[in-house]
């Protein structure tokens, strides 16, 4: 069993949450843990799948795995995001205001030109309510996008029928449709920009907060002592140590650290290295501090940049010689 980490895009509620939940546990992932607020996803995946076949599962759902992708993520088309659709929908919402409004306008009663203007809003929602439903029955997890394709479209086609029959005056609701999903994408947008202001907030919370490392210091005995030290007191030269494996740190502003290569005679060649050629998903040095912090598996690169091992225990070593001299006088 190997743990995964992943951090999610796209999630706006527990509803999210339960689907992205619900279908790492269909895929046979086991210890499954999804945060709706933070986006973090931790799960025990085992050897009968490969980790890009998930991927490509969440992100059918809707949903991004970040930091997974190799290539650099081009720029972002119009309507990619909910305010950009919110935006292109608002005029042919606003034009609509009157007529739900019971103020009769002549020309905007014309049920060809209210099934023009509602037009590009449907197939803008459908774009992205339609496919997220479609993707989502599929595999066998409608979400909350289902009700919204349903009931915009429902309208839409209704309307439609008595514009193509004749009877526009007992079949005109194409401000429903219009109405549906402008808001919806309004409501989007705004769930969007809460979860992220949380989030911000939250990650201001762990950098404020201190974490508690371990240094090593010898009394005037020469005997090892080992006592908790906050990592505000982090300093060059100090050691970390995951299972084996230990690297000093070199530079804290350049996010440098030093390994040392253990071999069957003694560790090999000490050379330096940035943090984020050692670690996956870890940058800096506070980014190493919050997953000693928040006890985060952390995964360990080779050479080649590919994952050869993940650890679970993470510790840090603040070494200090406070050895006094003993010379007599």
């Amino acid at each position: 069993m190997e743990n995964v980490q992943w951090k999610v895009e796209g999630m706006d509620c527990s509803s999210c949450a339960l689907t992205i939940h619900k279908y790492l546990e269909k895929k046979g992932m086991k210890n499954v843990k999804v945060n709706a607020v933070s986006g973090d996803v931790s799960f025990q995946m085992n050897g009968n799948i490969v980790a890009e076949k998930l991927v490509k599962g969440l992100d059918d759902l809707g949903y991004h795995v970040a930091n997974q992708q190799k290539e650099a993520r081009k720029k972002q088309p119009f309507l990619s995001n909910h305010m950009q659709r919110f935006l292109f929908c608002l005029p042919f919402a606003l034009v609509f205001v009157p007529h739900m409004l019971g103020i009769h306008i002549h020309w905007l009663n014309n049920p060809w030109l209210q099934l023009g203007l509602s037009l590009p809003v449907y197939i803008v929602g459908m774009s992205f309510f339609g496919k997220s439903a479609w993707k989502s029955l599929k595999n066998g997890l409608p979400n909350m996008n289902v009700l919204v394709a349903l009931g915009s479209t429902a309208s839409f086609v209704y309307s439609l029928y008595g514009t193509l029959s004749g009877q526009a005056e007992n079949y005109l609701f194409y401000e429903t449709t219009v109405t549906i999903i402008t808001l919806v994408f309004l409501g989007n947008y705004l769930e969007d920009a809460s979860i992220q202001s949380t989030q911000r907030e939250l990650n201001k919370l762990v950098k404020s907060q201190k974490v508690m490392a371990n240094m090593i210091a010898f009394d005037d005995k020469h005997q090892e002592q080992i006592f908790p030290v906050e990592n505000t007191q982090l300093r060059v030269g100090d050691l970390i140590l995951i299972k084996g494996h230990v690297m000093a740190i070199s530079d804290i502003n350049k996010n440098l650290l030093i390994e040392a290569r253990s071999y069957a005679h003694g560790y090999g060649k000490l050379h330096e290295i940035p943090l984020n050629q050692m670690f996956e998903g870890i940058e800096t040095y506070q980014d190493l501090m919050n997953a000693y912090c928040n006890k985060t598996v952390i995964k360990l690169k080779d050479k080649e940049g590919k994952v050869r091992g993940t650890f679970a225990n993470l510790q840090l070593f603040s070494m200090a010689s406070v050895i006094k001299s003993n010379v007599t006088k």
